[in-house]
């Protein structure tokens, strides 16, 4: 998880950017909370709220990366939308 984040860096902090005042420090931030969510799954310390956590950063995550409602081509639009249809039941 690190890695990637390491190695996708400049991409999460331009895809960000016009999002974000400080998309660096936010970016920052997630991670963090990621690894301490994660982490806290695995040792089963605060299992639940750890669980709350990565769940509300997926959801932010998917709402800044996948920013459908702006696509232009309405294929694609219905593509990704079928997918989010696909993994919410």
């Amino acid at each position: 998880m690190i890695g990637k984040n390491i190695r996708v860096w400049q991409f999460n902090v331009d895809r960000t950017r016009d999002l974000l005042p400080i998309p660096e420090f936010f970016l920052v931030m997630n991670f963090t909370l990621q690894f301490i969510a994660g982490l806290g799954l695995i040792i089963n310390y605060h299992a639940s709220s750890s669980a709350t956590v990565l769940i509300v950063l997926t959801i932010l995550a998917t709402m800044m990366f996948h920013r459908f409602w702006n696509m232009a081509d309405p294929v694609k639009k219905i593509i990704v939308c079928s997918c989010f249809l696909i993994i919410l039941p």
